[in-house]
């Protein structure tokens, strides 16, 4: 038996999934060692009781869990969950790799706390990497850059980070100007759209917030970054948010339309009705200014390239539905719990995830 994850807070939270979760993944356990299984279960347990009825319609809320270990989380307070609810009152709660699972029986007391039911198996975030090539793959431009200036490690060594990674297709419109740009140039503008020191997701961008950037301008003078938000709309600068709080082990990433510039930090968003798109703060130049027909940038510097498919990017951030996910060994000798009694959830798949 693996060792013990002893609760002894009353105010934790499990999130439980179903024997039928456990079932559709069970040929993928065998791939973990004891130190993964024991981080995938951790992950499944919150730090603090989050009620269904607490989280506002249509709003998400982010929770810490256990799983605090260097190796596979670098966030201070334990890796994160989103908790989102949808209309109907319907609860989806969002992990790593664009894995998202539903609530199906929710807030049932136990001795330790509350245990939420879900439809899935959580998957624990990982690093940049693996993240844009197997699960948002209109990332992969950006990451291609940062392998292309030694800049992958440091990048992911960061702890606490809030990244804004332009699509790929705004690096295919600027692809002619940075063939022969600086290298030292083009590493301040990917620092420039990293905050370090702090995990902020959409719904904390606040109107009008400056934030200050990894990146350094001339005499060691802190980049900043500008928060705009127009109704549903939010801005960085002058880039909109097209997709936010994907999660990744050192921090959260969202993805922007456009590249931004450390070299005009007072950009800001065009508002008017008409106008559908931003436009570029960095000119393009060259046949590639157009954007079409043009190969994604940067993917030919990513590892293992010659071994390994190329990731292909689409018009929408789309999940990897082949990729393998984490699952939990179902060699776990069921646990015994007080006030579960007509739960209706599958003990097999609670023992599973905690021995007491």
């Amino acid at each position: 038996m693996f060792p013990p994850i002893t609760l002894t807070r009353p105010d934790w939270q499990i999130v439980a999934p179903t024997d039928e979760a456990f079932e559709r993944i069970q040929g993928d356990w065998e791939q973990y060692d004891e130190d993964t299984i024991k981080a995938i279960i951790k992950y499944h347990i919150l730090r603090k009781e989050v009620k269904t009825k607490s989280v506002p319609n249509g709003d998400t809320v982010a929770v810490s869990t256990l799983l605090d270990s260097p190796t596979f989380a670098n966030i201070t307070g334990g890796q994160q969950v989103l908790l989102t609810k949808q209309p109907g009152d319907e609860i989806v709660i969002t992990s790593g790799f664009a894995t998202r699972g539903t609530i199906v029986e929710e807030d049932i007391p136990f001795t330790y706390g509350t245990i939420q039911v879900i439809d899935s198996v959580m998957r624990i975030p990982l690093s940049l990497a693996p993240t844009a090539r197997d699960a948002y793959k209109d990332l992969i431009s950006f990451l291609g850059a940062l392998y292309n200036l030694d800049l992958y490690e440091e990048f992911n060594n960061l702890k606490n980070v809030t990244m804004f990674i332009p699509k790929f297709t705004a690096f295919q419109q600027l692809a002619g100007r940075f063939e022969n740009v600086d290298r030292a140039a083009f590493r301040h503008i990917l620092r420039y759209h990293v905050i370090p020191g702090r995990v902020i997701h959409a719904w904390e961008l606040v109107n009008g917030t400056t934030l200050p950037t990894y990146s350094q301008g001339k005499k060691g003078v802190t980049d900043n970054v500008t928060v705009t938000r127009n109704g549903n709309h939010i801005y960085i600068n002058s880039a909109q948010l097209l997709q936010t709080d994907m999660l990744i082990s050192n921090g959260v990433v969202h993805m922007v339309d456009n590249v931004l510039n450390p070299g005009n930090q007072s950009a800001l968003p065009d508002l008017r009705p008409e106008v559908r798109s931003q436009t570029p703060v960095i000119t393009p130049t060259g046949a590639t200014s157009t954007g079409i027909r043009v190969p994604t940038p940067w993917t030919s510097d990513l590892p293992c390239t010659r071994d390994c498919p190329e990731p292909e990017p689409t018009d929408y951030p789309t999940s990897t539905s082949t990729t393998r996910r984490p699952a939990v060994t179902k060699n776990f000798a069921p646990a015994q719990f007080t006030g579960l009694t007509g739960s209706g959830l599958g003990l097999a798949a609670l023992g599973a995830l905690v021995v007491l």
